[in-house]
């Protein structure tokens, strides 16, 4: 089958929103795509894609894309199917000898329909590290249909506001890499970017704005909530919950840094990982032998059931990479997690408690990256205030 696709450039994201909102309800996700290739570049010189989707944290497929068969919209073959084990399919590319070329985030809202008698998909995509806001709209068809389905596409564009002029064949993973060869930082505005693919209506603002500000209200609690496990090494008033993240997403961006990684990406799920603890506290690892709780993502759904749809989807899809995903970011963030503790722990034991060693060598051995490992090894050999005795030389 091909899949007939037209893309675009939206100038005007909220009329296009309430235009595609009138023919079906929009589903708001979250793509992490990774792009494979051999060393050689073989695919891409044969203008074929190989590509891994993680959608959410929690849905994996497996895509390949011939050659197009239609210059003017690049149109291709596609052939994909859902894989169970994500962590497994990136090995099985890896051993086979191909390489990942190339991975980003696509922030998508998703709307399927029927029109022209074809089944139709619209998306609105942003790329956080692009400027702008694209629709894709594509069906699978035979070939000997496609210049037809072309031009049904083209009338339900011109439905939407979309004209000739907007069209455009460029590609993401080139968009992406050039921008990254820049060097620039994207100035596009965070907040639009909600606005436009949320889904919301100003009717739905008050309901919204209630939800996600209760949110915010309740990460407060984690101010509060202290790291429960120190007490049982005899620490009597152990550091908050919301003072451990802090100190998680600080050491998740360094590594990030020092291993070529997506700093941001890291640093957020950082901010993240232990928000779900408002709700059933800092479990001690003792405690969870005898405790049933939900998963994190269930947590994470509750926490989130009234607030904005795209910080919901945004947040949840967060929390379902960090305990679900397998690529470098997700490493470092638990690297990140395990040497806060430990440097916790060798705080303590600077403070005169014993008791802190068992969590120093089980945050140790648990690390993963080679820059988390050298950082530990530097903390265990220094003291903890030696910092105040760094300056540069005036």
């Amino acid at each position: 089958m091909i899949e007939a696709e037209l893309k675009a450039r939206v100038h005007t994201p909220h009329r296009v929103l309430a235009a595609l909102d009138e023919r079906a309800e929009g589903r708001t996700e979250v793509y992490r795509d990774t792009y494979y290739d051999t060393a050689s570049g073989n695919l891409e010189s044969q203008d074929q894609e190989l590509r891994v989707r993680t959608v959410n944290g929690t849905r994996t497929v497996l895509t390949y894309k011939g050659a197009r068969v239609d210059e003017e919209s690049g149109s291709k073959p596609e052939h994909e199917t859902r894989v169970d084990d994500a962590e497994a399919v990136h090995a099985m590319l890896r051993g086979l000898g191909y390489l990942p070329t190339v991975a980003f985030e696509k922030h998508c809202r998703n709307y399927s329909f029927e029109a022209r008698g074809r089944q139709m998909l619209a998306t609105l995509v942003r790329v956080p590290e692009l400027e702008g806001t694209f629709l894709e709209l594509e069906t699978l068809v035979e070939e000997k249909d496609l210049p037809a389905a072309l031009h049904d596409l083209r009338d339900v564009f011109s439905e939407l506001g979309i004209g000739p002029e907007d069209l455009t064949r460029e590609q993401y993973t080139a968009a992406v890499r050039s921008h990254r060869d820049s060097g620039v930082p994207c100035t596009s505005v965070q907040a639009s970017t909600t606005d436009q693919l949320g889904g919301h209506h100003m009717a739905d603002e008050t309901a919204n704005a209630a939800g996600t500000a209760g949110f915010l209200f309740e990460l407060g609690v984690l101010k509060r909530e202290r790291r429960s496990g120190w007490w049982h090494t005899g620490v009597r008033d152990p550091e908050s919950i919301a003072e451990h993240s802090f100190r998680v997403a600080a050491i998740g961006a360094v590594l990030a840094m020092m291993e070529g990684a997506d700093a941001a990406r890291v640093t957020l799920m950082c901010v993240m990982h232990d928000t779900q603890e408002t709700r059933i506290g800092d479990i001690p690892h003792t405690g969870r032998r005898y405790l049933k709780v939900a998963s994190n993502e269930e947590i994470t759904a509750d926490q989130l059931a009234t607030a904005h749809p795209a910080v919901a989807a945004g947040i949840q899809a967060v929390v379902a990479d960090y305990e679900n995903g397998t690529d470098p970011e997700v490493v470092i963030a638990h690297d990140a997690d395990k040497l806060e503790c430990l440097i916790q722990a060798v705080e303590y034991r600077e403070q005169g408690n014993v008791n802190v060693q068992n969590w120093i060598d089980s945050s140790l051995s648990a690390l993963k990256t080679t820059s988390a490992k050298s950082l530990a090894e530097a903390a265990l050999t220094m003291s903890s205030l030696a910092w105040r005795q760094t300056f540069l030389p005036r």
